[in-house]
Order: C-alpha cells, then sequence, then structure tokens
C-alpha cells in the first residue's frame, strides 16, 4: 500500500484531542513508528518482528500501547483499525481501477474485432460488386439494348435507323457510368429505363415542334406589304 500511497491520513483534532496524547512523549513516539511500520508492510507484520525492528524501545511501553487497545495483537499479528480502514479503502479503489481498465480493454478488443470484421465485410462487399458488374457488362450489350428499344411500348414515331441511332446514345450514355443512375445505383430495369428515355425524348421533340414558328424577318414583310399596295394601285 505504501507504494501506492506513500502516506497515512493523519488527523492533528483527533490525536490532540484523543487518549494517546495523555502518555508520555516516549510512547507517542513509539505509537507512531509502530504505524509508519505498519503502513509500510500494508498493515501485514507480527509483533515478534515489530519488536525486533523497534528494540530500543522499553517493553513497559509496548504494554502500555497493548492495554490501552491503541495497537491490538491478534494471533501475534499487529492490528491498528484506522490503518486497515484506509488499507481497505484504497484496495476498493484500486479493485474498480483494475476492473475499469479490463473494462476498456475488453471494449477496445471487441471494437477492434468490430472494425476488422467490418472491413473484411466491406472488402467481400465490394468483391462482391465487383463480380457483380463483370456478370452485368458481359450481358449487357450493344444488340441487347437495341432489343428494349424495339420492344418498347412507348410511342416511338422513329425509324429504324433513328431507332438504332438513339439506343448507341442510350449504351454510351449509361456504359460510360457502368449502367448507373445519376445517383449512383445500378440500373436493374433496363426496359424502364429505356422507356423513360424515349418518353423524354418525345417530349423534346414536341416541345421543338411548338416553338418552331415560321419567322419572317421585317424586310420581306415590308417588301409583300408594298407588292400587295401595287397591285391594288393598278387595279384602279
Amino acid at each position: 500500500m505504501s507504494k501506492e500511497l506513500p502516506f497515512f491520513k493523519f488527523t492533528a483534532t483527533e490525536w490532540l484531542t484523543g487518549d494517546i496524547s495523555y502518555e508520555s512523549f516516549e510512547i507517542q513516539g513509539l505509537y507512531i513508528a509502530i504505524c509508519a511500520t505498519y503502513w509500510a508492510k500494508n498493515g501485514s507484520i507480527t509483533l515478534a518482528k515489530l519488536k525486533h525492528r523497534l528494540s530500543s524501545a522499553q517493553a513497559e511501553h509496548w504494554e502500555c500501547l497493548i492495554a490501552g487497545k491503541y495497537i491490538e495483537v491478534v494471533n501475534g499479528r499487529i492490528v491498528i483499525k484506522f490503518l486497515d480502514e484506509q488499507i481497505d479503502e484504497l484496495s476498493s479503489i484500486r479493485d474498480k481501477k483494475v476492473a475499469a481498465g479490463r473494462a476498456g480493454a475488453a471494449a477496445r478488443r471487441s471494437k477492434h474485432r468490430l472494425s476488422t470484421a467490418k472491413a473484411a465485410l466491406q472488402h467481400k462487399d465490394k468483391e462482391e460488386d465487383k463480380e457483380e458488374d463483370k456478370e452485368e457488362e458481359s450481358v449487357i450489350t450493344r444488340e441487347s439494348i437495341f432489343s428494349f428499344f424495339i420492344s418498347s411500348k412507348v410511342d416511338k414515331g422513329f425509324k429504324a435507323d433513328r431507332l438504332k441511332s438513339e439506343s448507341e446514345k442510350f449504351y454510351n450514355y449509361y456504359g460510360s457510368q457502368n449502367f448507373r443512375k445519376a445517383n449512383g445505383q445500378k440500373i436493374t430495369n433496363m426496359q424502364l429505363a429505356v422507356d423513360h428515355w424515349l418518353s423524354n425524348l418525345n417530349e423534346k421533340n414536341e416541345k421543338q415542334a411548338e416553338s418552331s414558328v415560321s419567322y419572317v424577318p421585317p424586310r420581306e414583310v415590308a417588301a409583300a406589304m408594298e407588292k400587295l399596295a401595287n397591285k391594288k394601285s393598278l387595279k384602279k
């Protein structure tokens, strides 16, 4: 215990008001020496060894400390209650710290194992995705995309060469993205994607048709009006 805490609690008021203060300085000094030795030995020392270490103390001083119950002797071993209480308190704190340290270490090991397993799973998923991509790439061809365009139920109104051209555009556009949507998700329904492509194309063509109103330059309008006026004047 002395290694963990090299000093013990000493309350001055308890010393000054306690029975020990009425004893001689020789007995008080012996008691302090006993307490220091007891603490250094982690509360475990026999009376015989203690007397050997403090051999200069007189026999009547030892008898006074034992009779006054400043120290107790149980089965030949010294017992000092107020120091035992402090030792038990420190042992409890130490045990809690050890338990907390073990729990923390276990949590770190568990976290490490979880991270390792997660990384392995992510690696496996990536490898599986690569394999799936390879399989899908081997299936998706220009011809298969063109077949989706042919079989689409969207009102196309295109000639075969225009339909072929659009299927090439579709293949080149999505093929460069590994046949993924703008959000990164794989295209799972190719026919639906083709139908959507053709629907957008139809809407674009309709808008262009609506905006393609014939435009006559102002000069040509003025010339036509002047020509019409001349014809009317000749009739008169």
